[in-house]
């Protein structure tokens, strides 16, 4: 069972869309190189470090804009993140503006890095349970 899989059973049938885009974010951050250590490198090159920062730390999850998205991942791989997800690039990216934080924060509990740099599915789930009351 991919993390994916996990994460639709655990929203259960509702919001078949995030589940899509929750499953992308997945896939793409555990691919790219550095897990989330790039991902990371991608927001202080965009001049939003201090966004990613926040939800590494343990204080307040800074929000992130939509436009802030678009300067970090840009317009090619949140086209791919929505057409894998079956949504619309806008809709895709208002999904990651409300989960994003949460999944980075679930996934590096105590503002620690996971030894792997990939996501693990447990941090993951309980941030997702946390967006969506689950």
């Amino acid at each position: 069972m991919s993390l994916g899989d996990i994460v639709g059973d655990l929203l259960g049938g509702q919001g078949g869309s995030r589940n899509a885009v929750v499953s992308a974010l997945l896939a793409s951050i555990n691919s790219r190189p550095g897990g989330i250590g790039g991902l990371i490198d991608k927001f202080h090159a965009a001049g939003a470090g201090h966004v990613i920062d926040s939800w590494i730390g343990t204080g307040e999850n800074l929000p992130v804009s939509p436009g802030t998205l678009e300067k970090v991942f840009g317009g090619d791989e949140l086209h791919a993140l929505a057409g894998q997800s079956g949504v619309a690039p806008e809709q895709a990216t208002g999904i990651l503006a409300q989960i994003l934080p949460h999944v980075i924060s679930g996934a590096t509990p105590n503002g620690k890095l996971p030894v792997t740099g990939q996501l693990d599915a447990s941090n993951v789930l309980n941030a997702v349970s946390q967006i969506f009351g689950h």
